[in-house]
């Protein structure tokens, strides 16, 4: 009996443990709106259009928190470009082109987030998005880059 009670308990707790781990949302599927942390506001959102034609490929957003003093900034695609990998890089830096930091990889929801302490300061950001392309169709690489911006 006691052996039985044994198997039930365990039984149960890898049931739920396993369907924690598939129900779990992965980590690069949070909101880019998240992604900086708490106490970041946005304060700039910008499209990263294509050279030709309209509507965005993505958007490169700008976040800054009074208490730190800190931009942060993340590049996405658009929402039904998500989901799908894409080589995506954000760039922040001081305006003077100091204190650098930047993001490059092959994701699925977004790339960043990046920051610069730049209180007082203006600040320059970029943000890419590549889509690969067939053996009919060659790939596409979009880019929005900000100078001088969001000075304070």
């Amino acid at each position: 009996m006691r052996f039985r009670n044994v198997l039930t308990v365990m039984s149960t707790l890898f049931a739920t443990t396993a369907a924690m781990l598939v129900l779990a949302p992965s980590a690069s599927a949070a909101s880019p709106s998240a992604a900086c942390g708490s106490g970041y506001s946005r304060v700039g959102h910008y499209s990263v259009d294509p050279i030709y034609g309209s509507g965005a490929a993505g958007y490169l957003d700008i976040y800054y928190s009074s208490g730190t003093g800190k931009n942060c900034a993340v590049v996405y695609p658009t929402s039904e470009n998500q989901g799908e990998t894409t080589e995506m890089w954000v760039h922040i830096s001081k305006a003077n082109g100091t204190s650098a930091d930047y993001d490059l990889g092959d994701y699925t929801y977004y790339a960043g987030p990046v920051y610069v302490s730049a209180p007082g300061d203006c600040i320059d950001a970029q943000g890419s998005l590549s889509f690969p392309g067939s053996a009919t169709v060659p790939g596409v690489t979009f880019t929005r880059k900000l100078n001088n911006v969001h000075c304070g």
